[in-house]
């Protein structure tokens, strides 16, 4: 993969990103049922969940994991050994995207300023995670991806502000391929031991007594 890097208004792109929690955007919360080129890639023997109770559980505990420092930590160093780092960084960017259109923006910001952001947030996650060969590329089927380019590249030659849910689907799918592919590696691992140790709950925290709501207030306060 290349090396460019391109950094667009409030968004660094640094290691540190890593470590940050992607907090799902509201119409993406997991509702916990079921819901191409990166060498992170989905087994396909075991991408498909048997029973909607397993997908409970898969996306229950990767929203937990990002959720408490301790497991967020020792999943991001998971995916950065798993060369996989670019599906955290995909997500925070994405978040960073959806913030052009918060209702804080939508009403205080004029609407040529929110077409200059959209299309500078946009432009970054098409050639950092979506472009054949760019640095981050994230595995997606080539049809969600082809999708997502040409909405895109339409909005930058109209300059019409890029469309709020143009990354919806590919988040989705990289949110599962998280939760049913790496998370399963992940408690597999010396990491997830090691976390396991310095955690102050030693098993792998459940959003089982948490509601949608507050799950996400803790995800956004680490950001």
């Amino acid at each position: 993969m290349g090396t460019k890097s391109i950094t667009p208004p409030s968004l660094a792109s640094s290691p540190s990103l890593m470590m940050a929690s992607p907090a799902l955007p509201p119409r993406l919360r997991p509702q916990f049922a079921s819901s191409q080129a990166s060498i992170c890639s989905v087994d396909s023997s075991r991408s498909s969940v048997s029973s909607a109770g397993a997908t409970v559980t898969l996306r229950h505990e990767l929203d937990a994991v990002l959720a408490s420092p301790v497991w967020r930590r020792a999943f991001s160093r998971f995916l950065a050994r798993e060369h996989c780092s670019e599906n955290l960084l995909f997500l925070r960017a994405v978040d960073c995207f959806h913030e052009s259109f918060s209702p804080e923006s939508l009403s205080a910001v004029p609407a040529h300023v929110l077409a200059a952001t959209s299309h500078s947030r946009a432009q970054y996650i098409l050639l950092q995670f979506l472009e054949a060969g760019s640095a981050n590329e994230i595995n997606l089927p080539s049809k969600q991806r082809n999708v997502a380019v040409a909405a895109i590249r339409a909005a930058l030659q109209s300059g019409k502000a890029v469309p709020a849910d143009v990354f919806d689907h590919s988040y989705e799918h990289i949110v599962e391929m998280l939760a049913q592919d790496q998370l399963r590696k992940f408690k597999k691992s010396d990491l997830y031991t090691k976390a396991a140790a310095s955690a102050t709950n030693p098993v792998l925290p459940s959003l089982s007594n948490l509601t949608h709501s507050s799950s996400r207030s803790s995800l956004s306060s680490l950001q």
